[in-house]
């Protein structure tokens, strides 16, 4: 799984330690694209099973990396829109993140991820696709 973290050290290891009283499955740990991994890796290196991805400002390591991964967890990143876009199991863990509302909270459906699609079915993300261009383009630029 990925998981863009919040910078901070009690912040990036409390959020792993929540992830991890999840699972135990390979987390793949990104920070913000102005951001170095370097300092990260001291802040969690009590936890086995974590690699590190550099983020840079046009994404294309972002959507490689979530090509290879199961499920998306997020503090507040916009990289949960490209999440769910893809069709990825997606978390978000603070309301502050911009599609909070759209996708899951609750970290145990981590390991299960036919309970996540019963209740983020593709009706609901195409739902939630439209409320986001209605708030994005004029009614005017739909119609064309």
């Amino acid at each position: 799984m990925i998981f863009q973290g919040k910078e901070g050290k009690d912040t990036a290891a409390e959020q792993v330690r929540k992830i991890r009283e999840t699972t135990d499955r390979e987390i793949i740990l990104r920070t913000h694209p102005s951001k170095n991994t370097r300092h990260i890796s001291e802040y969690v290196k009590e936890f086995d099973n974590i690699t590190f991805s550099e983020a840079e400002v046009h994404r294309v390591s972002l959507l490689r990396d979530m090509t290879r991964v199961g499920a998306v967890v997020t503090h507040s990143s916009s990289a949960a829109c490209e999440s769910m876009v893809m069709g990825l199991p997606t978390f978000a863990l603070d309301k502050r993140c911009v599609v909070y509302s759209d996708v899951e909270n609750d970290l145990t459906l981590l390991n299960d991820p036919i309970s996540y699609f019963d209740k983020h079915t593709e009706q609901k993300r195409v739902q939630s696709y439209y409320n986001w261009a209605y708030t994005s383009w004029k009614n005017i630029e739909m119609a064309s």
